[in-house]
Order: C-alpha cells, then structure tokens, then sequence
C-alpha cells in the first residue's frame, strides 16, 4: 500500500514534484487560492535547459509543451559595453544541438494541469477546504517561497542578498526576421540585458538595474525608450520597431542551507531563488526534484533519500547563488578596472576545459551525467 505525501504549494515546481513522486506516493497538494496574483497580462517566458527537457519527457510532457514552444536557441552571446571580447557558448561545444528552449508560463502549467487531472493517486485541495487532518504523511515538501520559512533561520539557515535593483520585463519586436537561434546578454555599468528569442523577429527583454534607473525606464513612453535600445542593442538584434506592454518587479536572493527539518523538505523557491543574470531560476527547481527522485530510487529507507537529497541540494545550490552573486559583481562593480576584466574574460575563452564545463553545470547535463543513466545524458549533436 502507497504511503502518502504532502505537497505545499500549486506552481510549476509544486506540480511537477507531485507528478514525479506518484510513481512512489499518493501525493496530496495543498494550494493557496488567495496567492494567486495577476501577471500584468503579460506573457511570461521561460527559458528551459537540458535536465529540464529530460525531466519533461521521462514524466511524458515533452510532447504536448514542444508543441507549443516560442523557439530555442543553441548559442549565448554575452558581451560587456566597455570590454572588446565578447564571451559565445554553444551547444556544440557539450556535443549537444540546443543549449535550451523558450516556452510560455501558461504552456507548461496547461501540460501540468492535464498530466494531473489523469493520474489517481495525486489529490488537490486548498487552505480553505482543509481535510486531511487526519491523513498521516511520511513527509512534507514546501515548494514556494514562504516568509515563515525565510524568517526562522535557526531551522534553515538562510542568507539573504538585497541586490538593490529592479528588473523590467518585455518583448521587443525587431525588422530582422532571423534571430539566428541565439539569446544574448549585454552588460554595462550596474545594469544587464538578457535577450531571449521568442520569434524569428522577437526577443523577450529581462532589464535588471539598480532601482532608481529601472523606476526612470518606467515612466518612459515607447518612442524614447526604443531609441534608448536601438542605440545599444540595433548592431546585435536589428532595428527594434515595436515594444510590448512592460511589467517590472524587485531583486532579491535567498539560499537555504538546509533542506530538511523533521518531516519538512525544502524544493525550489522555497529554498532558494537568484538574480535572473543566468536564467537559472526555474530550471534550478527542476533539478531539485532531478535530485530527489534520484535519491529515492536509490534508497529503499526514504529517510536516508532526504539526506542525500539535502546534502547534494545544499552543495550544488549554494554553488550556483555564490557564483551568480561574484558574476554580478565581476561585470557590474565600477571598482574592477576594465583591464582586470578583459584579461579574466580572455583567459577564459581560451581555456575550453573550463568554458565546457560551465555549458555542462548550466544546462544541467553535469548532473545528468553524474546521477543518471538514462540515454538522453549522452550527446545528440552531429
């Protein structure tokens, strides 16, 4: 007989952790109506690696999201205002044809919502609608961010980074109609620029900056904000020609170094969140719930699994925000003088052993490789 587990939280990574721990559990979700808040009418983008695809196509999603991707793109092109040489990853350098994929909020939650609704053993029910007092759960798994959480760090051990910035988001619409299957990341002083094709002729633009430059970017209409991107991005994209409604929200970082805390585990953005410099966010959840369900296979006693699963989270996730918080400081801090910087960039793109290893950690395939056997780990490129 099936032991049961409780889920907190109905995003993509609650969802997602219910549908890959049915395989060992019945899983009840517990969802918060009341949390659920508009998105400007705004379409949200999310950039999915390779561990991601994985993990939507061993729990069968992959079919129905591909259906429905904007684009993806097999090379970043990075490159800072003041320095020269520019930085390129491609996905030919890990032997692989994509490096990731861009797909709507909606699209994977709609693939979620159906896998749900045919699966027997996942329950749903709300704060409101509280019954399963009297369940009994070998665990409990929060994976949303949560201020009780956040706040008690004598059980968690949290650090906290308050970047003092803002990120606006929109979609650009461009006269070039060929993105080149590339996404791009522009720095300049206290600020980043992350370009996502989303069309042929259409990127999705992340603009983080300190507070007072994107509350500016705000208030200015169309006309002069395209100028503005025109003059920094037109040689790299083409003439930007349209611009979408806008949506901007606060920067915060958060890491937990511990996930497990009697029979409650931390998952996703409930122990963790970083700076959208890297793309990371998302698809360091999806990894979370890689992990986990890597240790259970593994371990017959669940206990040791939440362990391992911890001690592996803990490494790998305290690696990733450390790293993230020195990049932002490498490329945005007016005290690093552009010689330091040039000289750094240049010794790594010269040293590919490093490049590619980096290309591995951040499309997931490091981790893939390292805990599972499954075929897709192995190169597609040709």
């Amino acid at each position: 007989m099936m032991k049961n587990i409780l889920v907190y939280g109905d995003g993509i990574i609650g969802k997602l952790t219910a549908i890959a721990l049915s395989k060992y559990f019945n899983v009840y979700i517990l969802t918060n109506n009341k949390s659920k808040i508009a998105n400007d009418n705004q379409d949200r983008y999310f950039s999915i690696n390779l561990l991601s695809k994985f993990m939507f196509l061993k729990y069968g999603l992959w079919e129905d999201i591909n259906k429905n991707i904007s684009s993806s793109y097999n090379k970043i092109v990075t490159w800072h205002e003041s320095l020269k040489e520019d930085v390129i990853f491609k996905s030919s350098d890990i032997s692989f044809d994509k490096l990731g994929y861009i797909i709507k909020e909606d699209v994977i939650k709609n693939t979620l919502d159906y896998k749900l609704s045919t699966m027997p053993n996942i329950f749903s029910t709300n704060f409101i609608d509280y019954k399963i007092d009297d369940i009994d759960f070998e665990f409990k798994i929060k994976s949303s961010y949560e201020k009780e959480i956040s706040s008690n760090n004598k059980n968690y051990n949290f650090s906290k980074i308050d970047y003092d910035q803002k990120a606006i988001v929109l979609n650009l619409t461009c006269d070039i109609n060929d993105n080149q299957d590339t996404a791009f990341q522009r720095f300049y002083t206290g600020e980043v620029q992350g370009l996502l094709p989303i069309s042929r002729n259409q990127y999705n633009l992340i603009w983080s900056a300190k507070n007072s430059i994107i509350d500016n970017i705000k208030k200015l209409d169309d006309k002069k904000l395209i100028t503005i991107l025109n003059k920094s991005l037109e040689d790299r994209i083409g003439k930007i020609t349209h611009l979408s409604e806008r949506s901007m929200f606060p920067l915060m970082g958060y890491n937990s170094k511990k996930y497990l805390f009697n029979d409650i585990i931390l998952i996703g953005g409930a122990a963790h969140s970083v700076h959208p410099l890297a793309g990371l966010g998302l698809n360091m959840g999806i990894q979370d719930i890689f992990i986990l369900t890597s240790c259970i296979e593994k371990y017959s006693n669940y206990k040791d699994a939440l362990k391992k699963y911890e001690r592996i989270c803990v490494s790998d996730n305290n690696r990733f925000y450390r790293t993230i918080n020195s990049l932002i400081k490498f490329y945005l801090e007016e005290k690093i003088p552009d010689m330091i910087r040039t000289k750094s960039l240049s010794l790594f793109n010269q040293n590919k052993l490093i490049k590619y290893k980096v290309i591995e950690i951040a499309t997931g395939i490091d981790k893939l490789s390292s805990l599972s056997k499954d075929e897709y780990c192995k190169p597609s490129y040709e």
